[in-house]
């Protein structure tokens, strides 16, 4: 099987890995990759589910000669560490993933700034990683200097939007949120075949591939229109391990309880809080979001008066990194300036 290294050497040239402790109860090491430039702007990019920061691996490369990007697998994810289920799912509540965030920030600051100082930076996250972003702009305001979040709608928001037709296609969303270890143990049962499902289907190979397989280069994958073979690796090796499948599944656990229960506290008008941090808004015109909401609207409810906000549909699903790089580049760039 292809390792992490190999994927991200060919993927992410000139990247560096990383690995910050973030945590010491439960033990909690996030790991990425980053540019080199450190003295540029820095900018996140946060992946979603079931991927990695491999999503990255068409724009975080042409970006690096603007910014000091920094790609993080979320804690649970990739190769970062992941915190076993608890009975509030509150490891993976999304305050406390957003937390992972500024902790990597916080170490990997350049060595010529100030140690107490805290470096503002923009912030791009993708399904998941967008609603750790989502927290992380209401947690830490003076953090998030611009915000780039694609094909999601507030967590509550979604919800309580749901019917038949939402459940019937976003199944996973109430399936993942089962109790622990029912989705677990079905899902390790075959995880090539249910990341597979997962991803709409894939007819790919090297989600099926065996352990001990050594093609370092992926040819031996079926081509996809916009996935390519090791980045599918990437996710298929982050899916292959058991307290990977815990933890996306306490992640999805967390949004239906706590993550909730935050967002119903941020509406309260005495109590409640508001994104101050400028917002853009991309969504799928194939996707869920698209058929079932209008983003801006939903946004704009949580976004605070006179806080900038825009936003558009783009040409793809739901997995905008990958499907419509050069419109993410192009809309990343104009708004994180």
């Amino acid at each position: 099987m292809t390792s992490p290294t190999t994927i991200d050497a060919a993927l992410f040239p000139n990247f560096t890995p990383f690995a910050i402790p973030t945590s010491s109860d439960p033990p909690i090491t996030i790991r990425g990759v980053q540019s080199t430039d450190t003295s540029l702007p820095p900018l996140i990019l946060l992946h979603g589910f079931p991927q990695t920061h491999v999503i990255w691996h068409r724009i975080a490369p042409a970006l690096s000669s603007i910014y000091h990007v920094i790609c993080p697998d979320l804690r649970g994810y990739g190769t970062s560490d992941a915190a076993p289920a608890s009975p509030d799912h509150a490891f993976y509540s999304k305050d406390a993933m957003a937390a992972d965030v500024v902790k990597v920030m916080a170490a990997l600051r350049p060595s010529s700034a100030s140690k107490t100082e805290p470096i503002p930076f923009f912030l791009v996250g993708h399904d998941r990683g967008a609603r750790v972003s989502h927290a992380l702009a209401l947690n830490y305001p003076t953090l998030v200097r611009r915000m780039v979040l694609l094909d999601i709608c507030p967590t509550l928001a979604m919800y309580e939007a749901a019917d038949a037709e939402f459940a019937a296609r976003y199944w996973h969303w109430f399936f993942l949120m089962q109790p622990h270890p029912l989705p677990e143990r079905v899902m390790a049962g075959a995880p090539a075949d249910w990341l597979r499902l997962l991803m709409g289907g894939l007819k790919n190979d090297v989600l099926i591939a065996q352990p001990g397989d050594d093609d370092a280069s992926g040819a031996s994958a079926a081509e996809h229109p916009f996935f390519h073979p090791l980045a599918l690796a990437s996710y298929a090796a982050g899916f292959a391990r058991p307290e990977s499948l815990t933890g996306m599944c306490e992640d999805y656990r967390a949004a239906r309880g706590i993550d909730c229960e935050v967002q119903a506290k941020d509406r309260e008008p005495a109590a409640g809080r508001k994104i101050t941090t400028p917002l853009r808004i991309l969504w799928g015109k194939k996707g869920v979001i698209e058929m079932f909401f209008d983003a801006l609207k939903e946004w704009g409810k949580v976004v605070g008066e006179g806080t900038e906000l825009d936003g558009w549909s783009v040409d793809s699903g739901h997995y905008v990194p990958e499907e419509a790089p050069e419109e993410t580049l192009r809309a990343v760039k104009e708004w994180c300036v």
